[in-house]
């Protein structure tokens, strides 16, 4: 059978801070430092967002490449035909 418990709120708290700081211990975060932890944060998140970007560079430079390579040999097929005409 099932047994209830009541705690309160302050035991609620402490549960959870315990938890919070055992779990930023397992990821490798001194909890002792939250400012620490906010700039690992926005440290990573600048590196994302610069991953993000650069892969959109890449994904149009490659867009522009073929269609550049598309175009070439178009413009190639005309004037071979032109030059047999």
């Amino acid at each position: 059978m099932s047994e209830t418990y009541q705690m309160s709120k302050a035991d609620v708290q402490r549960i959870a801070k315990e938890t919070a700081k055992e779990v930023l211990r397992e990821m490798g975060f001194d909890a002792s430092e939250a400012r620490e932890i906010y700039a690992d944060s926005l440290y990573l998140r600048k590196q994302r967002l610069g991953a993000e970007q650069f892969q959109g560079w890449v994904k149009r430079g490659a867009v522009g490449v073929f269609i550049s390579a598309v175009a070439f040999a178009i413009w190639q097929g005309v004037v071979a035909i032109i030059h047999k005409g």
